[in-house]
């Protein structure tokens, strides 16, 4: 066990110290929750302002910054739900802080009051948007910089840009590997493949269209 497990278990055990039985599975069922609600959050954050992550690789990667017209449209839905605008640049002026917060609402709206904790509406036609820009893609036109000849997963102190699991039964792991983003795909404890690349989201995208051949690494 790592010393951040050992800190959290220390942590889960001391905000339990002298409850009832009762109060303990209310609190559980409490973080439970919240923990829903955080992991739900993440995962529409990454693809609703994907801006805040591709602006970071612009520059390492030779990337074009956002054209007026993408610049244009961020900013039209940060206006209408009162969240910072973007710069001329396509830059965020405070990274994550309103728009996670935005993301956070979204989440609790779907999984505390309409008991949603299963399925996200609003995720899932976030995905079907992104699924169709990838369909668009050249087939031959890889959206990540290059495969890892070892699979392998987060250091201790690598930063978690994402997790969740895939249809197929199997799990990604998006984490920083600086200067890419790293993903990581496992079938229950083994590790499949790992891949970097500078956008996330349409790298998400393609292994979930093409699961079957990276795992046979055909692609």
């Amino acid at each position: 066990m790592n010393k951040f497990k050992k800190e959290a278990l220390r942590q889960h055990c001391e905000a339990r110290e002298g409850l009832t039985p009762d109060q303990v599975a209310k609190l559980d069922a409490q973080q439970a929750l919240a923990g829903k609600v955080g992991e739900r959050a993440r995962s529409i954050h990454a693809y609703l302002f994907d801006e805040e992550y591709a602006f970071m690789y612009a520059d390492a990667f030779g990337e074009p910054r956002p054209s007026a017209e993408t610049i244009m449209s961020k900013n039209a839905y940060r206006k209408e739900h009162g969240l910072p605008l973007l710069d001329h640049e396509g830059k965020a002026p405070d990274f994550q802080e309103a728009t996670m917060e935005h993301c956070m609402n979204i989440a609790r709206k779907e999984i505390v009051d309409q008991g949603l904790e299963d399925t996200s509406p609003f995720l899932e036609r976030l995905q079907a948007e992104l699924d169709d820009r990838v369909k668009s893609l050249h087939p031959e036109k890889k959206p990540f910089e290059f495969r890892a000849s070892t699979p392998y997963m987060p250091g201790q102190f690598d930063a978690i840009y994402l997790e969740q699991e895939l249809p197929s039964g199997c799990r990604l792991v998006a984490f920083d590997d600086d200067p890419y983003i790293a993903v990581a795909v496992l079938k229950g404890d083994e590790q499949l493949f790992t891949l970097l690349c500078a956008n996330l989201n349409v790298t998400v995208a393609y292994i979930e269209a093409n699961l079957d051949a990276l795992v046979r690494d055909e692609v």
